[in-house]
């Protein structure tokens, strides 16, 4: 690390032809087992915290993994740390270390995770991918094989985009300016479940999302904000839970059809949906 700051200073045009490093240190807690001699316990806690403090500025990153993180077996400042993933914790300590927050110990596991970047916030709660030991070697080899171009397209779009977004809209646009028909047709599909599930209910909440669907409450936010958007529930109030306010079939939005037809959902299902509601 030093090294490279220093050719930093001196030869910039050098160091910037310099690769990225990756330093990952699974089960950290582990790495001080067995060291009995104090000095060197600190001057072991010292590089890591240097490389946490400085690292970033040499193109070198810290990855710390441990399953059971509390502020004493961490032994380091763990405030240099701006990336942060809290998968379920079996404490509520451990999410607070992990996250300064707690909220971890009650997620739902098989990758149900809470990440928090400077880029947010607040934390977001996002759905982890299992990948076998062979899956991952064919990664491996397949970008020490291949080499890959980062080609930067005429648009962006944010998650913050989508409740802004019309539905007539919702396709978006991927980087060759073609319809991305993989994330945007599957955020589609579940906001019209969703809709018809609310379209079910008399009256609707975060809490009967998150239950419903097993969301965290930022994305059960998202989708209510959205429905309140489209008109099927009512702006937020200091009364809650919000109405569903469509009463009968005929109260539902052409538009709102439309889309529901779109994904599949026939206005004999929606209308059957909101009938069972009023008999319930």
């Amino acid at each position: 690390m030093e090294r490279r700051i220093t050719i930093q200073s001196s030869d910039n045009e050098t160091f910037k032809k310099l690769s990225r490093l990756v330093l990952v240190i699974d089960e950290f807690p582990a790495l001080f087992v067995g060291v009995e001699d104090k000095r060197m316990v600190k001057l072991m806690t010292d590089a890591v915290s240097a490389l946490l403090q400085r690292g970033r500025h040499a193109k070198m990153h810290v990855v710390l993994a441990a399953q059971n993180p509390t502020t004493q077996n961490m032994k380091v400042d763990l405030g240099n740390i701006t990336g942060r993933i809290a998968f379920k914790c079996a404490k509520r300590n451990y999410s607070e270390t992990i996250l300064d927050e707690r909220g971890a110990e009650n997620l739902l596991g098989k990758g149900d995770m809470y990440f928090k970047s400077l880029e947010f916030s607040e934390l977001k709660r996002i759905q982890g991918t299992y990948i076998t030991s062979s899956e991952l070697n064919q990664v491996i080899q397949s970008i020490k094989t291949s080499s890959f171009r980062l080609s930067i397209g005429k648009y962006r779009i944010n998650l913050s985009d989508n409740s802004s977004r019309d539905m007539g809209d919702d396709l978006a646009v991927d980087l060759n300016g073609n319809s991305n028909h993989s994330k945007q047709d599957a955020d589609r599909r579940m906001f019209a479940q969703i809709m018809l599930w609310a379209l079910g209910q008399n009256e609707i909440s975060c809490n009967a999302v998150m239950k419903a669907f097993g969301y965290g409450w930022n994305r059960a936010n998202h989708f209510i904000d959205r429905l309140c958007e489209v008109g099927i529930v009512g702006e937020l109030d200091a009364k809650l839970p919000r109405k569903v306010l469509p009463q009968t079939m005929d109260e539902v939005s052409d538009k709102t059809k439309e889309f529901l037809q779109n994904c599949g959902y026939t206005e004999d299902m929606v209308a059957e949906t909101i009938r069972n509601r009023d008999n319930s």
